[in-house]
């Protein structure tokens, strides 16, 4: 329903800890097989009292972690691509654009169930700032050209600031712009918390 960067608790201790416990051994068992793998590793991590703890491997981008990631990238995505195919990424910089990047999806009524209605006219996105991002997840053209509602996440909308607070105020200002029968979206993304009884050392 939405994702932020970069994460705030996500700090040496952690990123060291997922490195330790799952990125690594990830690494040494594709190493081990002689797997040539080339191209995307999403990583889906869940982060507890006892450490990191790894949901998932997908071979492909996230959604909606990706329309916050790509915008966060200062590197040409075309150059890092090429350098994986060379096996030349170790010797490639990935430099991170400063701020912080906040996205939030525009759902339709009753996702994630099914039978929620589509084909329902979108407004609003060109009203939207210049510097904001809108993703097309589930939408289509009809015959008339008007845009409408093909599925359940609609769209997502991205907004950068300075800061976390800044990039969610923006976001959520301009997701009140777009309208279309029965759209709700998520009200906390970027304002929880920091996560309570996270493991507070590398083993």
């Amino acid at each position: 329903m939405g994702a932020y960067c970069p994460v705030p608790f996500a700090d040496d201790n952690v990123l060291a800890a997922i490195r330790h416990d799952i990125i690594d051994p990830t690494l040494r068992g594709l190493q081990n097989e002689q797997f040539d793998f080339r191209g995307f590793l999403y990583f889906g991590i869940m982060l507890t009292p006892q450490g990191p703890k790894l949901l998932e491997y997908n071979v492909r981008l996230g959604d909606p972690e990706a329309e916050v990631l790509l915008p966060a990238l200062d590197s040409s995505l075309l150059e890092l691509i090429e350098a994986t195919l060379d096996g030349r990424l170790a010797q490639t910089t990935v430099r991170q654009r400063p701020g912080a990047y906040v996205g939030v999806v525009l759902a339709s009524g009753g996702y994630p169930a099914s039978g929620f209605p589509v084909c329902l006219p979108i407004t609003g996105l060109d009203q939207l700032h210049p510097s904001t991002l809108a993703f097309h997840g589930a939408t289509r053209r009809t015959a008339e050209g008007e845009l409408v509602t093909n599925g359940g996440r609609v769209l997502v909308l991205v907004a950068h600031g300075q800061d976390l607070e800044e990039a969610v105020g923006r976001v959520y200002r301009e997701a009140e712009k777009v309208q279309f029968e029965g759209m709700y979206i998520r009200p906390d993304i970027g304002q929880r918390p920091e996560p309570t009884g996270i493991f507070s050392a590398v083993r």
